[in-house]
């Protein structure tokens, strides 16, 4: 009695770890799938953002400019670019317009303005004379870019404000970040942004005695200003 019930046991028990192994194995399967439909799904994002920043090769946006009632957003782009000693003409503009929700603006602080130039001539004489609008400390120019190169952007310029980064502009629609060391790096998506703020990380390993055991501490600066420590 008890060997056939040893014996019933012992293939109940093959069956299990057979039926365990086939979903491990369904497991792994799934998991690959995951990865690459994952990869596959990073590479029709970055696509489609690059799509739309191309879109966006003619456009500024200008901050600053005060908002007034029946105001003509080209008439007040022309002025600026007069300003800085840019002639435009109003056939040099496809469109202009305020852009945000106004409910949410302040009148200390207006709305920016969309600029969509007809060509990238006119585009680039007015960011190559961005230096002339020093006189209007309040009036400032960026290249409109996509949400995602807009967020990167922004913590880029985080990282300058921390010391962690010596500056940081866009053109074309790249987001550039210059390096306390000189080099300048190109930032167009999430990944490039990780690898330089890793690489921004400062590693100081100290070696420390205790009795007979010698214990290696590594003390890791990260971009935020935290101290992290690991004892190897």
């Amino acid at each position: 009695m008890v060997p056939q019930i040893s014996e019933i046991l012992d293939k109940k028990l093959t069956a299990f770890n057979e039926k365990i192994k086939k979903n491990e194995s369904d497991i792994k399967v799934l998991h690959e799938q995951v990865t690459n439909l994952t990869e596959r799904l990073n590479i029709k994002d970055k696509q489609v953002d690059e799509l739309y920043q191309y879109g966006r090769r003619n456009n500024i946006r200008v901050y600053g400019i005060p908002e007034e009632r029946n105001e003509t957003t080209d008439q007040l782009i022309l002025n600026l670019c007069t300003q800085m000693g840019v002639q435009l003409k109003l056939e040099d503009l496809d469109r202009t317009h305020r852009t945000g929700d106004p409910a949410k603006y302040s009148a200390g602080k207006p709305r920016p303005i969309l600029v969509k130039f007809v060509s990238c001539r006119s585009k680039w004489a007015v960011m190559s004379n961005l230096s002339k609008l020093k006189p209007q400390p309040n009036v400032f120019i960026n290249d409109d870019l996509t949400k995602e190169r807009a967020r990167l952007s922004a913590e880029a310029r985080q990282l300058v404000t921390r010391k962690r980064l010596a500056g940081t502009w866009a053109r074309d629609g790249i987001v550039y970040a210059k390096k306390l060391d000189g080099s300048i790096h190109l930032i167009k998506t999430r990944h490039q942004f990780t690898k330089l703020t890793e690489s921004l990380i400062l590693r100081m390993r100290f070696k420390l005695f205790q009795g007979p055991r010698t214990l290696t501490l590594t003390i890791a600066i990260t971009d935020q200003c935290r101290l992290e420590w690991l004892y190897e």
